[in-house]
């Protein structure tokens, strides 16, 4: 792995789009600083990542692990029930854990339903993952 965020969102994004749940659409996918999805009331998607704590690896090598959380909300209509948004959130979770990707290691994934706001009821997926080098 290289000490790379950029090469990390790469590998996370990708790792998104191979593994996106049936009905959901890259052109539907709200990725950081990019145009508004414009969903035309369709469930969709959000993505953030969050770096954490970087940490020595091996003293005095210069060798480092930086830890992240990797976030991705599932949008579904308000009042059209959660089962649809539940079973999207648990096949992004079983995708996304404990995965070794091109520059990053996936650890656990946890759902949390955070309920209705606007237009849609929300559930979010968070992985923890690390880089290093």
């Amino acid at each position: 792995m290289a000490d790379s965020l950029i090469l990390t969102i790469a590998d996370l994004k990708q790792h998104l789009l191979d593994n996106i749940p049936a009905g959901h659409a890259a052109n539907r996918i709200q990725w950081p600083n990019a145009k508004k999805v414009d969903s035309q009331g369709q469930k969709w998607l959000r993505v953030s990542a969050t770096n954490l704590d970087t940490d020595d690896v091996a003293t005095g090598a210069g060798y480092r692990r930086t830890f992240g959380i990797f976030v991705i909300e599932v949008n579904v209509v308000k009042d059209a029930g959660d089962v649809a948004a539940i079973a999207d959130a648990h096949a992004l979770k079983l995708s996304f854990q404990n995965q070794n990707l091109s520059n990053t290691k996936t650890l656990e994934s946890s759902v949390i339903l955070t309920g209705a706001n606007d237009s849609w009821y929300t559930v979010q997926i968070q992985t923890n993952y690390y880089y290093e080098g």
